[in-house]
């Protein structure tokens, strides 16, 4: 059940918020280069965030839940402006991928998107791929909302291009707190809650900045109660590397 509109509000943002702090974490391991959170002009239309990695930049967006029935359609994300804006950021650069991740499924989206990244060109695709009617007709309502109509065979095309640089995830609130929190304990010698509770803050006091891993130590390490787990000097794990190499 949806809740009433302040209260779901608040949540939802809490929610963008924590799938924000969860992915400040790879910056701060070096798995990702730089975040720059809500974008200006067309970079933040459907996104919280963008991510450079070494692949390229990921533009994320993040919804806590869909309305109505619980599942995001094809119809819905396209209703929402989530399609459209993931268009643009997908034609403006060509090593560009889109992330969509919700409390909710986008099951139609994520099958398309698993299958034409599977399908070794778009004639197998078609033919191989969209085995019913139903992955079919999601995927012409894809077309229509990307290209403005489903039958000219350049459309159809460019959007399983486009569709192979999509990606769906779905995540309970409680499990992506849980994964920031794991995050955090192996990188900050430190309480983890309460280092993502000021990662959460920062985050909100970003807007439009990139942060680099710099940038987010810098500020985390400016208070007295954290600084980066030494792992080298860790008992435990020393004494696990000795037992391993007895084995």
């Amino acid at each position: 059940m949806s809740l009433p509109g302040g209260a779901a509000d608040k949540i939802g943002n809490r929610y963008e918020n924590m799938w924000t702090v969860l992915h400040m974490t790879y910056v701060m391991a070096e798995k990702a280069k730089s975040i720059r959170i809500e974008p200006p002009g067309e970079e933040g239309i459907a996104a919280e965030f963008w991510v450079q990695t070494r692949e390229g930049r990921e533009y994320h967006q993040a919804k806590l839940q869909a309305p109505g029935r619980g599942n995001w359609t094809v119809a819905r994300l396209g209703a929402e402006g989530v399609l459209k804006g993931f268009r643009k950021h997908l034609e403006a650069s060509d090593d560009a991928t889109c992330v969509f991740v919700s409390t909710h499924p986008a099951h139609p989206l994520d099958e398309l998107a698993d299958r034409a990244r599977g399908a070794p060109n778009p004639g197998e695709f078609e033919k191989d791929f969209l085995t019913s009617q139903d992955t079919r007709n999601e995927f012409d309502m894809l077309c229509r909302a990307w290209e403005g109509n489903a039958t000219a065979q350049a459309d159809r095309v460019r959007t399983f291009e486009l569709l192979r640089r999509i990606k769906v995830e779905t995540i309970s609130e409680d499990t992506l707190r849980r994964t920031a929190d794991a995050h955090l304990d192996f990188l900050v010698d430190g309480d983890a809650a309460t280092a993502r509770d000021v990662l959460a803050q920062l985050a909100i006091g970003s807007v439009y900045a990139k942060l680099t891993s710099h940038d987010i130590w810098q500020h985390l390490e400016g208070r007295p109660d954290f600084a980066r787990r030494q792992w080298a000097n860790n008992p435990h794990l020393l004494s696990l590397a000795e037992y391993g190499d007895k084995a």
